[in-house]
């Protein structure tokens, strides 16, 4: 025993010097915060005999006794030990475990960040091991070598407040619609109009060539690789202050996106108006607000989450730290962080408003951050940290461009958006323009007759006249539109919705799963009588295989998992499943 603790004993005494010279500590020449306490100063402050004490060796201490009057800057300075991101961490944590008990939130893990980014981030850190390892192997010696693994604890804890950021920011974009049930996608796309002189995502549109396609998307999908590379690049360099200058941008600057999801919610036009937008012959757009609603209607939960673009605000965030800390990279970076930028308009994922308003947050961020973390860290020390080059003053025209005129272009648009656009109040109306286009008491002459009936017991419930398809020979990777005719024979209680599966040859499935007209009339609440056109838009995945199609429909109840029984299928036919097969389109 004796034997083993006299083994492990060195390393014990070295890895409590090195958390001990991990903690934050002050420039050199510099006393330690928690020593420029007055009390205790004071109380750690060497004797003298009293033989040899004089009045100028009295004034320290009366100094000393004279800053404890104000007992609250050293009382609090324990304080500023935690960085600012750390806190943002801290919050984040605290809102989502209350959510999470308290019922408001499911928390998920296997969202788009864990299957890519917790990835990249876990490899990221491998490599940031080894690279440390190698750098203490080749300075000290192997025998040493272990302090790259304990320096590894410096790197996680830098990174630990952005990893945090993302798995919220992943978990929180499908609740934005708690805090604002409204769309401003018609306001985005008309201040579009006004500010660009045109319809500016449309204009981009005619620039799209399919054998571009693939890369343009995958340096959109590379958004999380970029930073990663930056940070491991400036930890491994010795940046570590830069670095976290970086990382609390990043943070700070997914923040201040997501309120702005909030304030000016939007899903985009790829969702909101379809694939393409339906052009009239005067050259322009067609807005008509009911068919808009019907689009929305068929589409599942969408994230609100265009205004500002945060892809182009965290490539910006990327360029302009790489440009000042790791200028290699910048050049290295600089085409694919062009190519996702524009990749956010060609993808058609955001309107131009959304691109210009990433950018200025970007801008504003970058400039703050660093003026901000060197004030923090005089707040802590007393005085800037060590080693860090000045920064100019934020006056004059650097003022104006680097912080008033991009928070200019951030907050503008969203305080119009938000307060004085006046369009959203038009939601109403366009409810009304849905449910009165959608239901009438006239029977329809739909393309494909179907004539089937649905039924929970003995009668005939519901019956579907038929189905619109266009175009009538759908093309892989666009758009589709259904229209599903319904007769209400008697009520119908309970939770009903319609699902429809479009089938493509080899078994690909596109799903169409959702409450008609946007829950604005739900199946319960149908008259006998009435006639419901139910209008949606599906996308059609690049997954699917050319060939003949198979549309399949159905009523099923999600809380039982049940599905209506098909009591006639007229012109279909249906399968063990009790589905429906109406209609069977040639996908081009």
């Amino acid at each position: 025993m004796a034997a083993c603790l006299s083994s492990i004993s060195p390393f014990a005494a070295e890895l409590t010097r090195w958390i001990r010279a991990w903690q934050p500590k002050p420039p050199k020449n510099h006393p330690d915060p928690i020593d420029a306490n007055p009390r205790r100063a004071l109380a750690f402050a060497p004797r003298r005999p009293p033989a040899e004490r004089s009045i100028p060796a009295m004034q320290p201490a009366d100094s000393i006794h004279s800053l404890v009057a104000a007992p609250a800057q050293g009382r609090w300075r324990w304080s500023l030990y935690l960085r600012p991101a750390e806190y943002i961490a801290l919050m984040t944590i605290c809102a989502g475990l209350w959510a999470q008990s308290s019922g408001q939130v499911q928390l998920v893990f296997a969202t788009s960040f864990i299957r890519r980014g917790m990835q990249l981030f876990l490899v990221a850190t491998a490599v940031a091991l080894v690279a440390r390892t190698v750098v203490h192997v080749r300075r000290t010696g192997a025998s040493s070598a272990w302090r790259g693994a304990v320096d590894m604890l410096g790197f996680v804890r830098d990174w630990a407040p952005m990893v945090l950021l993302l798995v919220a920011f992943e978990n929180s974009l499908f609740q934005v619609a708690r805090f604002n049930p409204r769309l401003l996608d018609m306001d985005l796309n008309r201040l579009d109009s006004v500010l660009f002189f045109g319809n500016a995502e449309a204009a981009i549109q005619a620039w799209v060539r399919t054998w571009a396609t693939p890369s343009v998307m995958w340096c959109y999908d590379a958004l999380y690789a970029y930073p990663v590379i930056l940070g491991i690049w400036l930890f491994t360099v010795g940046k570590r202050w830069q670095g976290r200058d970086f990382l609390v941008a990043f943070v700070i600057s997914g923040f201040i996106g997501y309120l702005g999801y909030v304030v000016v919610p939007a899903i985009g036009p790829a969702y909101y108006f379809g694939r393409p937008l339906p052009s009239v012959p005067g050259g322009g757009y067609a807005y008509d607000y009911a068919a808009r609603f019907a689009v929305l209607a068929s589409q599942p939960p969408l994230p609100r989450n265009c205004y500002p673009s945060l892809h182009t605000g965290w490539a910006v965030v990327v360029a302009v730290f790489a440009w000042r800390q790791a200028r290699v990279l910048f050049w290295i970076f600089l085409i694919p962080l062009l190519i996702l930028i524009t990749a956010t308009l060609y993808m058609r994922f955001h309107y131009l408003i959304d691109v210009v308003a990433g950018t200025g947050l970007a801008i504003a961020v970058c400039a703050l951050v660093p003026r901000l973390h060197v004030a923090w860290e005089r707040a802590r020390c007393g005085q800037p940290p060590e080693g860090v080059p000045p920064l100019p003053p934020l006056r004059g025209r650097r003022l104006a461009f680097e912080l008033v005129l991009p928070l200019f272009v951030l907050v503008a648009p969203a305080v119009w958006l938000a307060g004085f656009s006046g369009l959203h109040a038009e939601e109403p109306k366009r409810k009304q323009e849905l449910l009165a286009a959608s239901i009438t008491s006239v029977a329809p002459v739909p393309h494909h007759s179907v004539g089937a009936t649905f039924a929970m017991g003995g009668q005939a419930d519901i019956a579907l006249i038929g189905v619109d398809i266009e175009p009538a020979s759908p093309q892989i990777g666009a758009s589709v539109r259904l229209t599903l005719h319904w007769q209400s024979l008697r009520p119908v209680f309970g939770g009903w919705e319609v699902f429809v599966h479009l089938n493509g040859p080899g078994g690909a499935r596109v799903n169409w799963d959702h409450k008609p007209l946007l829950s604005l009339h739900p199946i319960h609440q149908w008259q006998p009588g009435q006639y419901i056109a139910d209008s949606g838009v599906i996308e059609l995945r690049t997954n699917l295989v050319a060939g003949l199609g198979e549309v399949w429909i159905g009523l099923w109840n999600p809380a039982t998992g049940s599905r209506m029984l098909v009591q006639a299928a007229g012109t279909g036919k249906t399968d063990k499943d009790g589905r429906l097969l109406v209609a069977t389109p040639t996908l081009r």
